[in-house]
């Protein structure tokens, strides 16, 4: 089965959107759990959408004061303290307002460290303006994992399969009672289909609260993405139900397990 091309594909994406060029090298790409042959999923194509920690307001106090770090000691033997700027009455004060971040804040925030930043990964791989996971982004269809075309190669592994199961011979179907122990073969293959898709920066997740030039906010960066592959189908491997009075041992592929 792994021959053919098919398990692979059905460990793809069915779009374009892990891996690729990031600002600072390569992401890495979407794979496959258990890995098999082909399983990668191409290099992204598409865009990624804005970035969704600017989707957010706090109310923030505007209150400018001309010096205010560091804080002046005052001791028995030091006096750091040089002058004084007196703090506007209450009513003099302007209202807190909603202020969401902008790339300013998010890029001295969560940037490069050097800079005053916490050195966030999405920042700094794809930079303030675009979201840092894949999540919500426009991106190009899989070609060859269009379901289709996947269609069309099972289609065609069967008829290949047909000719196996042929040729094993004393197929059909079988009832009968076993009084003691059976070994029994299902099928002309191992159905060793991935069980899971990962897009290692597929899915937005908060990660901290930082503070900007203008308002504190919650950053938006990347988490995996994990998706279960669809193995309830009708797979050219034979499947097989059982009712067992009491101890049961199977050894079987990746598909479901009822």
């Amino acid at each position: 089965m792994e021959e053919s091309g098919i398990p692979g594909l059905f460990g793809q994406f069915i779009q374009l959107r892990a891996g690729g060029a990031t600002l600072h090298g390569q992401s890495p790409p979407g794979y496959a759990v258990p890995p098999v042959k082909g399983s990668e999923t191409p290099a992204a194509a598409g865009e990624r959408a804005a970035n969704s920690t600017k989707n957010q307001e706090k109310a923030v106090l505007d209150n400018y004061f001309s010096s205010y770090c560091p804080v002046p000691l005052r001791q028995s033997d030091l006096d750091e303290v040089t002058a004084y700027e007196p703090v506007p009455g209450d009513k003099l004060l302007p209202p807190a307002q909603d202020t969401g971040p902008d790339s300013n804040d998010i890029f001295y925030g969560s940037g490069e460290p050097g800079d005053g930043g916490t050195g966030a990964p999405g920042v700094l791989d794809y930079g303030p303006d675009e979201n840092a996971a894949t999540e919500g982004g426009t991106w190009d269809l899989n070609e060859p994992r269009q379901p289709e075309k996947l269609q069309k190669k099972l289609e065609d592994i069967q008829s290949k399969l047909n000719e196996i199961e042929q040729a094993i011979g004393n197929g059909g179907d079988e009832i009968g009672f076993i009084k003691r122990n059976k070994f029994v073969t299902i099928g002309g293959a191992v159905n060793n289909y991935p069980s899971i898709r990962v897009d290692p920066r597929g899915r937005s997740q908060p990660i901290e609260v930082a503070v900007g030039d203008r308002t504190s906010y919650t950053n938006i960066d990347f988490v995996p993405h994990v998706e279960e592959v669809n193995n309830d189908l009708n797979f050219p491997c034979g499947d097989y139900t059982l009712n067992i009075g009491n101890k049961y041992n199977v050894i079987v592929g990746s598909g479901v397990y009822k």
